[in-house]
């Protein structure tokens, strides 16, 4: 076989499972592709798509989980009532209908209406059924939740506990740099009794060089 030509195949091939990947990652991506609850924007990932609503609307789904102490089929009914009155232009607070989106919007931000109803208005078992086909946030949102959760732990330590931390960490390197330099003074002090000056290659006399002791006899902390 011509070796140049297996060399071109191998890399065909090479190239075909790059292709291959990045389609996959790419389909991944897409999977994750979330519509916002209220608007028609689309998000890269669940979690943008709530802190979206959370940030724009203030409608923090995470929160209201939180708060309320939801589980996943609450969340679910949650989700699907929303987009489902959201679709047909309804306020998903008092009702009221409209002829577009636009208005609905106006509509709930004039009125401060992007609230959660009473149960009984969304708490219907049809609202299990998925309005939205393979909606990412219904079965991202655990993960959203998740990673919420980390990020609002690990910025409250650092808020917290940020100026006690670096003291202790700054003690520990000046204790360190204190050993270091006590330890240099000492192997100084024992070359120096070996006739060795600091920085030379001074010998002893006779030109016979100093013999240097072992670690354990430099008595290094």
């Amino acid at each position: 076989m011509d070796p140049v030509q297996n060399s071109y195949d191998s890399g065909s091939e090479g190239e075909a499972e790059w292709e291959d990947w990045n389609a996959a990652d790419e389909d991944t991506s897409a999977d994750e592709v979330t519509q916002c609850l209220f608007s028609e924007k689309t998000h890269a990932t669940p979690l943008e798509a709530v802190r979206y609503s959370a940030e724009k609307y203030g409608f923090d789904l995470l929160k209201l989980r939180k708060d309320m102490d939801l589980d996943f089929y609450h969340m679910l009914q949650i989700i699907n009532y929303i987009r489902s009155e959201v679709d047909n232009n309804k306020c998903i607070l008092c009702g009221e209908a409209f002829p577009n989106r636009e208005l609905l919007l106006e509509h709930m931000t004039q009125k401060e209406h992007f609230k959660l109803p009473d149960a009984q208005k969304w708490s219907d078992e049809a609202y299990l059924i998925p309005k939205l086909e393979s909606d990412p946030l219904l079965f991202g949102l655990d993960e959203a939740f998740n990673a919420s959760e980390e990020e609002a732990q690990g910025a409250g330590e650092s808020s917290e506990d940020l100026t006690a931390r670096l003291r202790t960490e700054n003690q520990g390197l000046h204790t360190e740099l204190q050993d270091v330099r006590l330890q240099m003074l000492e192997l100084q002090a024992q070359m120096e009794n070996f006739g060795v000056q600091p920085g030379t290659e001074e010998t002893l006399k006779g030109g016979r060089r100093p013999s240097v002791p072992p670690p354990d006899r430099l008595c290094l902390a």
